[in-house]
C-alpha cells in the first residue's frame, strides 16, 4: 500500500485537490445561487436541483472546455511548430524523428488507422473540446432562460443563443487564459525554475552539455598554446 502511494503520489494529490475545488465550487455557487434567487423574491432551491440547473453546468463545462482546448492545440502545435530551448518541442536544427513514424508496411496496409493512431492523442483531445463546448453551450442556454423567465424576458433556442453574446463571453475569457499560460513557457525557459521538474531537464541538460563541450574545448585550445610556446622556447634556446 505505501508503495502505491508512493508510485501514484502525483495522481493522487492531483485528483484530491480536483474533488477539493469541485467541492468547493458546488458550496459556494449553490450559496451564491440562493442569494440571488432571495434578493429576486425566489424561494430557495435544494443542493440536488443546483446540480441541475444550468448556472452550476454551464460554469462546470465552460471551465472543461477551455481545458481540453488548451490541450488539443498545444498537442497539435508542438508537433508542428517549434520554440528553441522548449522541452516540449522538437529540436528546429534537428527536427526529424524517425522513431516516431509507423512503419513502411503499416502505413500501407492500413492508411486510414495508422493516420488515426499518429494524431490519435490529437483528435481525442479536440473530441472532448467538442463535447465540452456542446455542453457548456446547453446548460449556458438553460441558465441564460431560467434568468429570463424570472425576469418576465423571453427564452431562446439553441440556435438563436449560439450568436448570443454572452456565450462567447464565457468561452472567451476561459480561452484567454489558458493560451496566456500555454504562450509563456517557451520565451521563459532561460529563467529560474523548481529544481527537478521534468519538463525543464531537458533543456538544462543539453545547455550543461554544451557548457562542458565549450569548457573541453577552451582547455584543449590552451593546451596547445602552451605546447606551441613551450616549443618555441626550446627552438629559440637552440
Amino acid at each position: 500500500m505505501k508503495s502505491f502511494f508512493r508510485d501514484n503520489g502525483l495522481t493522487i494529490a492531483l485528483l484530491a485537490m480536483f474533488l477539493f475545488s469541485v467541492i468547493g465550487m458546488i458550496w459556494s455557487g449553490h450559496t451564491a445561487y440562493n442569494e440571488e434567487l432571495q434578493n429576486h423574491g425566489s424561494a430557495s432551491i435544494g443542493l440536488l436541483s443546483y446540480l441541475a440547473s444550468g448556472d452550476f453546468l454551464s460554469a462546470l463545462f465552460e471551465n472543461w472546455e477551455s481545458e481540453f482546448l488548451q490541450m488539443s492545440a498545444y498537442v497539435m502545435l508542438t508537433a508542428m511548430l517549434f520554440q528553441r530551448g522548449s522541452a516540449e518541442s522538437r529540436d528546429p536544427d534537428d527536427p526529424n524523428r524517425p522513431e516516431d513514424e509507423l512503419p513502411t508496411a503499416t502505413r500501407r496496409r492500413n492508411p486510414i488507422l495508422s493516420w488515426l493512431y499518429s494524431y490519435s492523442l490529437g483528435l481525442a483531445l479536440a473530441l472532448l473540446f467538442i463535447i465540452s463546448f456542446a455542453l457548456h453551450w446547453w446548460a449556458s442556454l438553460a441558465a441564460a432562460n431560467e434568468e429570463a423567465l424570472r425576469h418576465g424576458g423571453e427564452v431562446q433556442s439553441l440556435g438563436d443563443y449560439l450568436l448570443d453574446a454572452q456565450l462567447w463571453f464565457e468561452s472567451f475569457q476561459n480561452w484567454q487564459s489558458e493560451f496566456h499560460v500555454d504562450g509563456r513557457p517557451g520565451p521563459a525557459v532561460d529563467f529560474p525554475t523548481p529544481q527537478g521538474l521534468p519538463g525543464i531537464k531537458a533543456s538544462r541538460r543539453v545547455k550543461l552539455r554544451n557548457r562542458r563541450m565549450s569548457l573541453r574545448v577552451q582547455a584543449t585550445l590552451a593546451m596547445l598554446r602552451q605546447w606551441g610556446g613551450a616549443g618555441n622556447g626550446r627552438e629559440s634556446g637552440r
